[in-house]
């Protein structure tokens, strides 16, 4: 029996599916992706700055209460902007919880349009024990939220200490609590 030359089927091995440039080409858009996502940085940034007043500020809660930033004047307090969706919401959420343990006022304003309960029960799954609701649709517009999570740190007179889209660490939101910009 005659074999013939080059009938056998390709091994896994000889089946190139990229080329080497291809590959990292394909590995660098990846990474940088990921990147992106981590961060949370599909969008721009908060339109108020530091030291810019940020005005009323005022939600239905998933508890069914309401907050009124005007009446926690005299305080700090951390807006955080997030979806159930967002996988760094949900690791930013860990951190809020350990500085709403410590005393520290934080309110989560969704960017989703859910009925409250359903909202509140999101935010219990995902291990969010402090007051949630909804940020209405101009909220958001006049907060520049487009981006989730997108955190506010707003100072007993109701200047912003701190605007900032994407995941905050610990440190960031200690300082800006602790004390006032300059």
């Amino acid at each position: 029996m005659l074999k013939q030359l080059g009938t056998h089927p390709p091994t896994p091995d000889h089946i190139p599916m990229f080329t080497v440039r291809a590959r990292r080409l394909l590995l660098a858009l990846s990474l940088l992706m990921l990147g992106f996502l981590a961060l949370g940085q599909f969008g721009g940034a908060p339109a108020l700055g530091v030291g810019s007043r940020i005005g009323p500020v005022r939600a239905e809660l998933g508890d069914g209460g309401i907050f009124d930033l005007e009446q926690h004047r005299g305080e700090v307090v951390v807006l955080s902007f997030w979806a159930s969706w967002c996988s760094p919401c949900r690791h930013e959420a860990k951190v809020l919880s350990a500085l709403h343990a410590q005393g520290v006022r934080v309110v989560g304003l969704s960017v989703e349009e859910l009925p409250l309960p359903a909202l509140q029960h999101a935010a219990e799954r995902i291990g969010i024990d402090y007051p949630v609701g909804q940020g209405s649709p101009k909220l958001l517009e006049r907060l520049g939220v487009s981006v989730v999570p997108t955190t506010y740190v707003v100072g007993p007179d109701g200047d912003v200490r701190l605007a900032h889209s994407g995941v905050v660490g610990r440190e960031m939101l200690q300082r800006a609590i602790a004390e006032p910009p300059g």
